[in-house]
């Protein structure tokens, strides 16, 4: 008789324990524009040329005053393959109010005249007001947008709204994917198996599709009777959508969102199809879109994205109309190691790169760095001298390009 065994207890509560999901309890995603986070970490580190000084001075434990000085060279467009630098030397004054966790305040003005300003703030627990303005004395360069963030309970949507009639919204949800087991039996066997289905209620396991062939209407009765029962005997399945009496019909119930299921028939004979979807632990996974619409330049666009991560491992994916394709992966090897790579491509330009990046966490520094297919390789190294007190050192080179950037600094308050 081809009855399901159940596994031992011990077995079985072990793998209830691992793979148990709560769908109404899902976690909610990152926000769409940091899909890629982890990644960017290794791979754009804060990298620099020449000399720099960055001083924070807490005025209480709202309220901060920020100090830069940057002397560098200014790498100044050309039409040759040379990059053309000229010495430059620039110093910033900013502010910080932080009024933990519902308000920030953050703005810096520097001595060419250019104003960056950025205002978050949580109207409520769920929608965060965002605004980030830059401006300058050079035309048509200064530009605002400002950003509504709504968390729910498994997703995350945006609106934009930006100079230049900027429209965009994203959308991103936390999904459980599921793995379907077929059962087949003959219908002298449903009883048995309709028994032995009953002690799987309890194991996160859940009829949602079944493909029925019978000639005898009152066995076709009873099984949609029984599934019907296991359905509503949980609160996250929802119904029945039919009865199957003949070898076309089907006999389904309305499948949980975001999981697909399919029914294949089985030959043609007296045989019962039972679909179980047994919930598997991808509540990690999460997929979500974008589109935006630029009006002064009369140009629109939609993307794609989507997201898994573990404790271990970050994979990610995006793809736009624009014809972007970006591809990242972070491996964590352990608590201070993580090595990120990164594909990215325009399949309408047909550009090409792909990056591999490290970040190691020293006892009393921190070095990240890249290289890339172009032939560009970079080092970021933040060294604590003492508390409050950091080192900086960067480099990057572009053998290609024949550019050599270094860069050293200081780095005084928290």
């Amino acid at each position: 008789m081809a009855t399901p065994i159940p596994p031992p207890p011990a077995a079985a509560a072990a793998a209830a324990a691992d793979t148990k999901v709560d769908y109404l309890n899902l976690p909610c995603p990152i926000p769409f524009e940091e899909l890629h986070r982890e990644a960017m970490m290794s791979l754009k580190p804060d990298l620099f040329e020449g000399m720099r000084f960055d001083f924070t001075k807490m005025l209480n434990q709202k309220f901060s005053l920020n100090h830069s000085v940057l002397m560098g060279p200014t790498e100044v467009p050309s039409q040759s393959t040379e990059t053309i630098k000229i010495p430059t030397a620039h110093y910033e004054f900013g502010s910080t109010f932080i009024d933990h966790p519902r308000l920030l305040l953050w703005g810096r003005i520097l001595t060419d005249g250019r104003l960056n300003a950025r205002v978050k703030c949580d109207l409520s627990e769920n929608l965060t007001f965002k605004a980030n303005a830059q401006l300058t004395n050079e035309p048509h360069m200064s530009h605002a947008m400002i950003n509504f963030d709504y968390k729910g309970k498994d997703y995350r949507t945006q609106f934009q709204l930006g100079n230049g009639a900027l429209l965009g919204a994203s959308y991103i949800q936390c999904i459980v994917l599921c793995r379907q087991v077929k059962i087949l039996i003959s219908c002298s066997e449903v009883y048995s198996f309709i028994e032995a289905l009953s002690l799987f209620i309890n194991s996160n396991i859940w009829v949602l599709n079944s493909t029925t062939i019978v000639s005898d209407q009152s066995l076709a009765a009873i099984g949609a009777a029984v599934v019907e029962k296991l359905i509503f005997a949980d609160a996250f399945a929802v119904g029945i959508a039919g009865i199957a009496l003949d070898s076309t019909a089907c006999m389904s119930a309305a499948p949980l969102p975001f999981c697909y299921f399919v029914a294949t028939a089985p030959s043609p004979s007296a045989v019962t199809v039972f679909s179980l979807c047994e919930a598997s632990v991808t509540q990690h996974l999460s997929l979500g879109g974008e589109v935006f619409w630029a009006g002064q330049h009369r140009k629109s666009g939609i993307g794609y994205a989507a997201r898994y991560n573990t404790d271990k491992s970050v994979a990610t994916g995006q793809v736009a109309s624009t014809g972007m394709v970006l591809l990242s992966y972070v491996q964590k090897v352990s608590e201070k190691v993580s090595l990120a790579s990164e594909f990215m491509c325009n399949y309408l330009s047909r550009d090409v790169t792909a990056s591999f990046g490290y970040d190691y966490i020293l006892r009393q520094c921190r070095l990240r760095g890249k290289i890339d297919s172009n032939g560009c390789v970079a080092a970021f190294l933040e060294e604590r001298l003492n508390m409050g007190l950091n080192f900086i050192l960067s480099a990057e080179l572009d053998h290609r390009k024949k550019d050599y950037k270094f860069g050293f600094g200081l780095t005084v308050g928290e």
